[in-house]
């Protein structure tokens, strides 16, 4: 008895996948990129604040948090 050769798949080409490739399930981030997203959220966010104090009408001028009342 002769033992088959084991059959090679045959050649593909790296640049002809059939599934395309998704960039969000790579672990290689550049980590700039995600330090200016952060600081972009957080900008908009603190943007967004006075906007919406000033649609519901609160003097952010008078708020001191965390401080009791004082009497003038």
């Amino acid at each position: 008895m002769t033992a088959e050769p084991p059959h090679l798949p045959g050649r593909q080409s790296p640049y002809g996948l059939a599934t395309l490739l998704d960039g969000a399930d790579s672990v290689l981030v550049r980590p700039y990129l995600t330090v200016h997203e952060q600081g972009a959220a957080l900008q908009q966010r603190r943007r967004l604040a006075p906007g919406l104090a000033t649609d519901f009408g609160i003097n952010l001028d008078q708020q001191v948090i965390g401080e009791p009342e004082v009497a003038a």
